[in-house]
């Protein structure tokens, strides 16, 4: 759960559990004294103490540097992530509602239009699974 979402509401988002398993080795050099519960947070403080979260720009060269180091070509950013993962989840999953909350959007307008776009593979298995609902 963090902030940063629009409107700075935060939001659950699952992950897997291999993946929490590890979340404790993010956290070895976290300084004793962060009140945050964010996940990633720079060295620097703000006026009021607290450490500021981390800036935009570093998670873009933090993805700019793995991309890199995987030999992709091309341009990669954290919303590319973010909407690759979206569209592999609707051409798997193909449930919008539980997308809809995983990306904290506040109605299925924006999934519609930006992630629901089924390949034509896609549209004949789902109709070919309609159909043979009925036979077995």
């Amino acid at each position: 759960r963090g902030g940063g979402a629009k409107g700075d509401s935060g939001r659950e988002v699952p992950i897997r559990p291999a993946l929490y398993a590890k979340l404790p080795q993010l956290t070895v050099r976290r300084p004793a004294d962060a009140l945050t519960d964010r996940l990633f947070i720079t060295s620097r403080r703000r006026p009021n103490g607290e450490y500021a979260p981390l800036a935009k720009r570093s998670a873009e060269n933090m993805v700019d540097v793995a991309a890199e180091r995987a030999g992709i070509k091309k341009r990669v950013y954290p919303h590319l992530l973010r909407h690759s993962m979206a569209t592999d989840y609707m051409r798997v999953r193909k449930d919008p509602v539980t997308l809809q909350r995983i990306l904290g959007h506040s109605d299925l307008t924006m999934i519609a239009e930006t992630y629901s776009h089924p390949s034509s593979t896609d549209l004949y298995e789902s109709m070919m699974g309609y159909l043979q609902q009925d036979e077995g």
